[in-house]
């Protein structure tokens, strides 16, 4: 359970601006790859058609928004629709690169310290469970599954009420 959320781990782009602004759908492609996240180049001139990502930066280039959005729609598209993800991203607006950049670096920081509150809980869930119960680890995973389910379940019911209020 505690190795759970590696999956989910945000992604370093720290060096993102050292990046051109002119990247093309193959470096994008490659980009992902090597982290070990798939982008088809159908997939991604998808999400431009339908709005999910911002047009590009010229005609056949994409820009260091364009890797921050495809790097939240990697971890968001597990849960939410594309038209959810459109209007989840449509609450930043028209922002640039430096601005998108610091979102995502402030949502890393944020991550990090749920990340750190999600361990104290399966700790807490491990000495709260009576052990001595011949189904221990099936109880521990039954409470720990209810509580993330209703966690995931609350906060998207809370992102899509944000997203309809604006």
């Amino acid at each position: 359970m505690k190795n759970s959320f590696a999956r989910f781990a945000p992604i370093d782009l720290s060096n993102l601006s050292s990046y051109s602004d002119r990247i093309s759908i193959s470096q994008v492609i490659v980009f992902f790859g090597r982290m070990g996240i798939t982008f088809t180049k159908t997939t991604i001139q998808n999400y431009v058609r339908v709005g999910v990502l911002p047009p590009l930066t010229e005609k056949r280039f994409y820009g260091k928004k364009h890797i921050v959005f495809l790097t939240l729609i990697s971890f968001l598209r597990e849960i939410y629709s594309l038209d959810e993800i459109k209007a989840i991203f449509a609450l930043l607006g028209d922002v640039d690169d430096r601005l998108t950049l610091e979102i995502y670096n402030t949502y890393v920081s944020l991550y990090q310290k749920v990340q750190e509150e999600f361990k104290l809980t399966i700790n807490y869930i491990e000495e709260s469970t009576e052990q001595s119960h011949k189904n221990f680890p099936t109880l521990q995973s039954f409470v720990f599954a209810l509580l993330i389910s209703t966690i995931g379940t609350a906060a998207k019911a809370s992102v899509l009420e944000i997203c309809n209020e604006q």
